[in-house]
């Protein structure tokens, strides 16, 4: 983060070394992960069984599912691999409606996970390395090179305020560690209170709710009746609006 507000050489430097830790921590998750998924990816998709067990799966073909998530519903296809949510084809994972699906047709989960996140391309993918830079004293610039300005490019700046962090991807922050919106009315999720269409009866405790703000409004319009005028002294009114003020 601190390396954005630094010059071009320390910027290309931090990026250097978060790749060259990437590369060695990624290959290391990959050679201690099972025979098909990684661990991150593995623990990911137990966290999504666990969401999808709240999940009413409808059947509409097949291959193709309607998944009821508290007031939304999706509509999940196996076959193209698609959930209406779309973070199923962007993330090439199954999300918690089409884990659902998944495991409502008795399918094995692991099986629609894209093939860049097993076990054996992982390794290959990160196998590489990512050399350190040697000292800048130790350069061999051209002397070509050294007399070129070399000035930023012309970037006009956008509206708001720059953003300083990057978006995270569904692996990276998993649903479990996601707060997820929840209804003060009906107590159910993906939604608020204001946007709540669900059917609650009256209750006894709605009811002492009810009166318990009728009777706070009576003691406040009471206890507005009961303002003192400061220029006569008598109640129901201000100096603003007191009759006296101008004979006095």
């Amino acid at each position: 983060m601190w390396a954005r507000k630094m010059p071009i050489v320390y910027v290309l430097e931090s990026v250097r070394k978060i790749m060259q830790e990437w590369f060695f921590d990624r290959l290391t998750d990959a050679k201690s992960s099972g025979e098909v998924l990684c661990n991150r990816v593995e623990s990911h998709l137990a966290n999504l069984v666990m969401l999808s067990d709240k999940f009413v799966v409808q059947a509409l073909t097949d291959q193709r599912y309607k998944i009821v998530d508290g007031i939304k519903s999706y509509v999940v296809d196996l076959a193209k691999r698609e959930c209406g949510c779309w973070e199923f084809q962007l993330e090439l994972i199954p999300c918690s409606h089409a884990v659902a699906a998944i495991r409502f047709a008795n399918y094995p989960v692991s099986g629609f996970v894209a093939e860049c996140y097993k076990t054996v391309n992982l390794k290959g993918m990160w196998g590489g390395e990512v050399n350190p830079v040697p000292d800048p004293n130790e350069w061999v610039v051209p002397d070509n090179i050294k007399s070129e300005i070399c000035n930023s490019p012309p970037c006009p700046r956008q509206a708001g305020r720059p953003r300083l962090t990057r978006r995270r991807s569904a692996l990276e922050s998993s649903g479990s560690n996601r707060k997820r919106q929840r209804c003060s009315r009906c107590k159910s999720e993906c939604h608020n209170r204001v946007n709540c269409h669900a059917y609650i009866p009256l209750s006894d405790t709605t009811n002492a709710e009810a009166t318990d703000v009728s009777q706070s409004s009576v003691a406040s319009a009471i206890k507005r009746r009961s303002r003192k005028c400061s220029a006569c002294g008598s109640e129901g009114h201000t100096r603003r609006n007191c009759p006296r003020v101008e004979i006095i």
